[in-house]
């Protein structure tokens, strides 16, 4: 780790943000012991994160795209200290339609 925020911005190539289009669900894993996902709504899911940026005293940046969320925690100097991937699961989508997603075609 260590990145500051705009390394990860340009490996990632865009700034922090919210870029999902519709309304999918996001894959979450209710504790760190289960192994069987939820899928929730991405509105909460929003909400969710926004509790927990209000709540921490740490600077945290999230990129949310139509395939997942990073969300990345900085220590006090900048430096990113985690980070979690969280996958979009689209609604009513087609098995040709993943195939092609996860092709990229």
């Amino acid at each position: 780790m260590g990145m500051r925020e705009i390394e990860i911005a340009i490996l990632l190539r865009a700034n922090p943000g919210d870029y999902v289009t519709g309304k999918p669900k996001v894959k979450v894993f209710p504790s760190g012991l289960s192994e069987i996902p939820m899928h929730v709504a991405i509105d909460s899911f929003r909400e969710w994160r926004a509790q927990e940026r209000e709540n921490l005293a740490t600077r945290i940046a999230e990129w949310y795209g139509n395939d997942g969320v990073i969300v990345v925690w900085f220590d006090n100097a900048g430096a990113a200290r985690s980070k979690a991937f969280f996958a979009i699961v689209p609604e009513d989508e087609s098995w040709l339609a993943k195939i092609r997603r996860w092709l990229r075609v």
